[in-house]
């Protein structure tokens, strides 16, 4: 039996080992700073720390989950995966491009590290990939738009933690883009901030190397939830209503309806594929979906967007 050791125990911590409890997995250990966390592990026998490095010295499991803040990511995972273990690191890589290098030069070509991207587990957009790949064709163009509330984590607000709005919350969209669309010559991006130094607003414009555009737009400014987004290729085009879940419908270049159909899941689907990927790739000693290389593909593409929004002006990759 596979045996994790969980770090962080915040909102992404604690849905990760209540899912863990379902399968067969044993969590042996885990670490928060926050001792009130901690008391309810130990009285089920679970080892707790407050220090990282102190679990990882020790040791007696298989691998980790890092759910701690951007911030603490590359610190963390470079002391788990130097010391042989496997790593489920929340996405992103790190909160900065200099972070996440640091990942993946400890990580790389050692199959260790899988970082959660966790829309490539979600049915809606395992769908739509089916659908670019049987019937429409190669994209042409891909868009994005994303207007909502700002997070209630205080974390997000300090750039320094989070790395960003774009790199915290909006790198889901980023890879899926290059998952869709391949990889990316040139991003173009402008940002508007609000009362401190994280981006409440930003559009941004991805060029591929196969000549497809896609662009994403986000907005918190206003105070409803509202997301839509849609693929042209060769042969017609998908539009979806909705994120985690919604309805698609699929038309011909003449705008013939082709099929429509609605994805209606738990979101916590998604987080319960991706933990199962990571417990069999760890037993079977299977690629991970969302390696280091592929994620720092998209910390690239991320940090090329901060950039271009500074500099203002294309910034080639």
């Amino acid at each position: 039996m596979v045996k994790l050791g969980i770090v962080g125990l915040g909102v992404m911590g604690t849905r990760f080992y209540n899912l863990l409890r379902k399968m067969n997995v044993e969590v042996v250990a885990v670490c928060d700073i926050d001792e009130t966390k901690l008391k309810a592990f130990k009285s089920e026998g679970i080892k707790v720390y407050r220090d990282y490095r102190a679990m990882a010295e020790e040791g007696g499991f298989d691998g980790v989950i890092i759910a701690v803040p951007p911030l603490y990511h590359a610190e963390h995972a470079i002391e788990f995966l130097s010391k042989g273990y496997y790593v489920f690191l929340e996405k992103p890589m790190a909160n900065d491009i200099e972070g996440a290098k640091r990942i993946l030069d400890i990580a790389k070509g050692k199959n260790r590290l899988f970082v959660g991207y966790c829309l490539k587990f979600n049915k809606l957009y395992q769908k739509v990939k089916n659908v670019i790949d049987n019937v429409l064709g190669e994209p042409k163009f891909m868009w994005h738009i994303a207007l909502g509330r700002f997070p209630q984590r205080s974390w997000i607000y300090s750039k320094s933690i989070s790395g960003g709005v774009l790199i915290e919350h909006g790198s889901h969209v980023v890879h899926v883009f290059y998952w869709y669309g391949g990889s990316v010559k040139k991003v173009y991006a402008n940002m508007t901030y609000n009362s401190n130094d994280v981006e409440k607003a930003f559009t941004i414009i991805l060029e591929h190397f196969s000549g497809t555009l896609s662009t994403f737009t986000l907005s918190w400014f206003g105070g409803h939830n509202w997301r839509k987004w849609g693929i042209d290729g060769e042969k017609g085009r998908i539009v979806v209503e909705g994120y985690l879940e919604g309805e698609f419908s699929v038309s011909s270049p003449d705008g013939t309806m082709i099929m429509r159909e609605v994805v209606s899941m738990d979101p916590i689907h998604m987080y319960e594929e991706e933990l199962k990927h990571f417990i069999d790739a760890i037993e079977r000693g299977d690629r991970f979906l969302v390696d280091e290389e592929e994620a720092f593909v998209v910390q690239k593409i991320i940090d090329a967007a901060y950039r271009s929004s500074q500099e203002g002006k294309a910034v080639y990759l």
